[in-house]
């Protein structure tokens, strides 16, 4: 009555009824499947601060939600219970939260700007992206990215954190080799990441609370980000795609080649049309770019003759940078060659396509 604790009450045990105010959230019991049991075994009862629980309980966050735990107790009442009058009802309840882990996604497009792209519809969607953990760029040129998941702002007498450190080779903090700033767009916070010079570049996010009231606990999650900000040792181009995607990317990087480096099999393009031609950079591990628009990149059309020329208009107000263009072709048959080369590293890629008469 005082309000002092009692050292031991689990006589009391099987009495107290545990219930959720979410769906999301199930009260764990002998009955529970097995592999569910299994996978909280491993986290254990947590001790109290107080000395030993009255009851303890496991609860089963199904998916990212916050709500009430409530522990209810009751007792009819008996000729011992003096001064109690009636049924004995005593209740506590405690706010509890799920969250998704922490993870990295990519937040824009980069099939202007001679790497891959990905479907602006999905973004924020976190069951449609993937998960970013390697990132390649050329030194100059950025990237948009957002964050999914880990612990939600959990409101106010707490503190909330969202921090990002940028670290070297050595796991030291690197001031010079790339730039992280957080920017406001239509899909939210996101932080765009800027690659400064050659090197690797471990970028570590972090998100979550600090303690505070009815939050014990600080609960910080982290999500790391290995940023290569190098060269391509080679390029490729990708003819008649509407956007450079992955699969596009991997197709071209597998075709069978030559003497030359031209594809065995030619790609087959109806005539009269105009396509999109664009070229990605890829690392010495074969990997794709996300951005190599820094390094200029020159375009040339080999014995061509009246088969195709370049839509000088849609260069101009379509293309963002040099690894995209547009190639009308003229109601002709035959075979001509695009290729394109970087100033930077002299690396010369060269893509061939097949006109068809309707």
């Amino acid at each position: 009555m005082a309000g002092d604790y009692y050292y031991r009450c689990d006589a009391f045990k099987s009495s107290i009824r545990w219930n959720t105010g979410s769906e999301s959230f199930i009260i764990v019991n002998t009955t529970t499947a097995a592999s569910v049991m299994e996978n909280l075994r491993s986290v254990g009862p947590s001790v109290s601060v107080y000395g030993h629980p009255c009851s303890s309980t496991y609860v089963y966050a199904a998916k990212q939600c916050r709500t009430l735990l409530h522990a209810t107790w009751s007792k009819e009442h008996l000729y011992f219970d003096y001064p109690f009058d009636g049924q004995i009802i005593l209740k506590a309840s405690t706010p509890i939260a799920s969250y998704s882990p922490l993870t990295v996604h990519q937040a824009c497009d980069g099939s202007k700007f001679g790497g891959y792209g990905i479907d602006y519809g999905k973004a924020g969607d976190h069951d449609s992206l993937d998960k970013l953990e390697n990132l390649y760029l050329t030194p100059g040129t950025y990237l948009d990215v957002e964050l999914l998941g880990g612990p939600e702002r959990w409101g106010k007498g707490v503190d909330f954190i969202e921090s990002v450190d940028i670290l070297d080779e050595q796991r030291t903090l690197s001031k010079d080799g790339a730039l992280v700033h957080q920017i406001v767009t239509s899909y939210g916070h996101q932080f765009r990441i800027m690659c400064n010079a050659l090197g690797t570049i471990t970028i570590v996010f972090r998100r979550g609370n600090l303690e505070g009231d009815e939050h014990l606990v600080p609960v910080i999650e982290e999500a790391n980000l290995q940023l290569e900000c190098s060269l391509p040792a080679s390029i490729v181009v990708l003819s008649n795609e509407p956007v450079n995607s992955v699969d596009a990317i991997k197709a071209a990087i597998l075709a069978n080649r030559g003497p030359g480096y031209f594809r065995n099999v030619p790609i087959a393009v109806a005539n009269g049309r105009t396509i999109r031609i664009a070229a990605v950079g890829i690392s010495d591990s074969g990997n794709a770019f996300a951005n190599s628009s820094s390094l200029p990149l020159n375009w040339e059309l080999d014995n061509c003759n009246e088969l195709a020329s370049w839509d000088d208009a849609s260069n101009s107000h379509i293309s963002k940078s040099d690894w995209e263009k547009f190639l009308v072709l003229h109601n002709v048959s035959g075979l001509n060659l695009a290729s394109s080369w970087s100033r930077i590293f002299l690396l010369r890629v060269q893509a061939e396509m097949w006109t068809l008469s309707e």
